[in-house]
């Protein structure tokens, strides 16, 4: 037979509590792995149904404590195949287009590598905050993700937001985000249409410096 109370006392350090029944009397002991909604955390007032049971020593206890005014959270839907091909077109478009229009064969392989690495990252970061999500615990800040996409982990990104459904329903970072991405296509298409090896010591010449000058030691 369920009972109904109210959470009269709780101490999130220690995950446990008293509850007060409705109808009066004792308040009973109450432990956090008693509820079958644990996070998050039971709040002082909230209505709950349990059962009345027993510990080891004989003391009464709150058992399958269910909350009365919460809703059951929604799983999340699966990300629908429209939204994954509108967030994931623009990889092969970037990919074949770097592969058409490389200009070394050495620098097209090392940015195909960096962003995957930093793809692998940047995908775990968004899972890392994810589950702090879920669990109340320390996130990740979005300007750690910002940063991550900037400097080439977007395609990342993009997988573990389709693919973890987070961060795609927050306007602002969802704006950021894609002008992270804008900006690092931007340096990632002029280093691979325009930069070679070759180059590179042209580029050094940056402060005006002739690069025709021969230097000799004086006489």
């Amino acid at each position: 037979m369920l009972r109904k109370g109210k959470i009269f006392l709780w101490n999130s350090e220690k995950a446990y509590g008293f509850i007060e029944p409705i109808k009066g009397g004792k308040v009973i002991f109450a432990h956090v792995t008693s509820f079958g909604q644990r996070h998050p955390a039971p709040k002082v007032g909230e209505h709950v149904k349990y059962k009345l049971g027993k510990d080891p020593k004989g003391r009464p206890r709150a058992l399958d404590i269910q909350y009365i005014d919460r809703k059951p959270k929604k799983s999340s839907s699966p990300a629908s195949p429209k939204r994954w091909f509108g967030g994931l077109l623009v990889l092969p478009i970037y990919l074949s287009w770097i592969l058409i229009n490389h200009q070394s064969k050495t620098g097209l392989l090392l940015l195909i590598g960096w962003q995957l690495l930093l793809s692998l990252v940047t995908h775990s970061a968004y899972q890392k905050d994810k589950v702090a999500a879920q669990s109340n615990d320390w996130r990740v800040s979005e300007n750690t993700l910002h940063f991550l996409s900037l400097i080439g982990g977007w395609p990342g990104a993009i997988i573990a937001q389709q693919s973890l459904r987070h961060k795609t329903k927050k306007l602002s970072f969802r704006i950021t985000f894609w002008i992270t991405v804008l900006l690092s296509l931007s340096c990632a298409v002029f280093i691979n249409s325009n930069l070679t090896f070759d180059e590179l010591p042209s580029l050094l010449n940056l402060g005006g410096v002739r690069s025709d000058i021969q230097w000799s030691d004086p006489q």
